[in-house]
């Protein structure tokens, strides 16, 4: 999370410390945490400046609290399953 936003900066490497740290208590902190992270680092990277100052604020104290899914047919929950891709075409 970005310090503007109530969070702390840390290395890459602290962050996958502190989730093998968690992991090894109790996985399901450290999968909660990982997505909690990701969805605050797609809207710290690619929100708009209003959903920037209306979510990060409140997902840094953990007033609001984010996850993740990902499905697709014939992969289901499986990432490495996966096939969809995007291609752009024409001028839509």
């Amino acid at each position: 999370m970005p310090p503007p936003y109530g969070g702390v900066q840390v290395s890459t490497a602290c962050f996958a410390l502190v989730t093998e740290e968690l992991a090894r208590g109790w996985m399901s902190v450290a999968g909660s945490m990982g997505g909690h992270s990701v969805v605050c680092a797609l809207i710290a990277t690619y929100g708009t400046h209003a959903q920037r100052e209306r979510y990060l604020p409140r997902l840094a104290t953990g007033e609001l609290r984010a996850t993740m899914a990902l499905t697709e047919p014939g992969g289901g929950p499986d990432l490495q399953a996966m096939r969809t891709t995007a291609r752009a075409f024409g001028d839509e």
